[in-house]
């Protein structure tokens, strides 16, 4: 959790046994390729870090494909430079041009996390309550495009949610990518013996009957 001090100062606040924290240098010297993301509703630099991607092919298809999951009418995506500033637009097949910035929360969460993901090789990128800005019919086809460029970039994904569905889609599309050993699914919970926070894992043949007797697991 980071957190400001009395003089404005950020720090990382870590809870082990000892109750000790850590400062922001110790935190940074050990994610050094670390990202967090808590999906804020308007992304000023979500322009400027596509005209970045947008002159990769690859990249510019994938940036469609997310694009595309959200409007099938989406046929390409530009950068424009003015005067210092850059504008990014979507193109539909009549030829409108709509400024990516004005279409939506979920758009821009979605094509800010892909753009992490492509950005973070060999990193850790950090997505705070993923389902936020996402209508649920679209949770695994997003997370299964995410998971998989995850993959290629070896970047580590660490999510928080309250969401059963998350869960169960994240699980799937895992699954379905033939990663399912990568998966790994943890439930924070006071220790009724202890008193204090534990992590609870749970390893695929849990979630699988935990999921079909509908169990409790979040």
């Amino acid at each position: 959790m980071i957190q400001k001090d009395m003089m404005g100062n950020n720090r990382i606040i870590y809870q082990p046994d000892t109750g000790n924290d850590i400062n922001l240098e110790e935190f940074t010297h050990c994610f050094a390729s670390s990202m967090l993301y808590k999906g804020l509703p308007y992304a000023a630099e979500l322009p400027e870090r596509i005209s970045q991607l947008v002159l990769d092919f690859e990249k510019k298809e994938l940036l469609l494909e997310v694009l595309q999951r959200f409007d099938k009418n989406i046929v390409d995506i530009r950068t424009v430079l003015d005067n210092g500033i850059f504008y990014a637009y979507v193109i539909t097949k009549d030829g409108r041009a709509l400024p990516v910035n004005y279409m939506g929360d979920g758009i821009n969460k979605a094509l800010i996390i892909i753009m992490n993901i492509l950005t973070l090789p060999d990193g850790i990128l950090l997505i705070d309550e993923v389902e936020n800005g996402f209508y649920y019919e679209m949770y695994e086809q997003l997370l299964k495009i995410f998971f998989e460029n995850a993959l290629k970039m070896n970047c580590q994904i660490i999510m928080t949610t309250h969401n059963l569905d998350i869960i169960k889609a994240s699980f799937s599309a895992m699954e379905n990518l033939g990663e399912i050993e990568k998966f790994n699914y943890q439930r924070i919970d006071i220790s009724p013996k202890a008193g204090k926070r534990k992590a609870y894992n749970f390893p695929k043949k849990t979630l699988d009957t935990a999921f079909a007797n509908n169990m409790e697991i979040r």
